[in-house]
């Protein structure tokens, strides 16, 4: 299936494209929701590689440290969020291994990121 088949279906079916602020409703601009994805992601990998700059942590550590717009503290964030969100701080520095922004060591059973030097 091809790009352009894949938005007909979103747009035919009224699919939902992910976003905090969007789940369960329909996207009627695709192409501004496309973009602020992008941006979002931007923005996180940007997040990630400034906190990274104080040194090698762990995902978990990583995501402690996220800019997530809590109006509590981290240990007051529920336990499920706190995985979704070492989740989504995983993929980010999954993705700046492979740009070879990061690099990953495993230490004692855990998996360490730093910047590549």
């Amino acid at each position: 299936m091809n790009n352009q088949n894949i938005w007909h279906s979103i747009i035919h079916h009224r699919c939902t494209v992910p976003g905090h602020a969007l789940h369960r409703r329909f996207i009627v601009n695709i192409e501004r929701r496309i973009d602020e994805l992008i941006k979002n992601h931007s923005n996180r990998i940007a997040n990630v590689l400034s906190i990274l700059k104080s040194g090698t942590m762990s995902a978990y550590q990583v995501a402690q440290k996220m800019d997530w717009n809590l109006n509590a503290s981290w240990e007051e964030f529920p336990h499920l969020q706190q995985v979704c969100a070492t989740g989504e701080a995983i993929s980010h520095l999954e993705y700046l291994v492979h740009q070879h922004e990061v690099q990953v060591t495993e230490q004692k059973g855990c998996l360490l990121f730093s910047l590549t030097m």
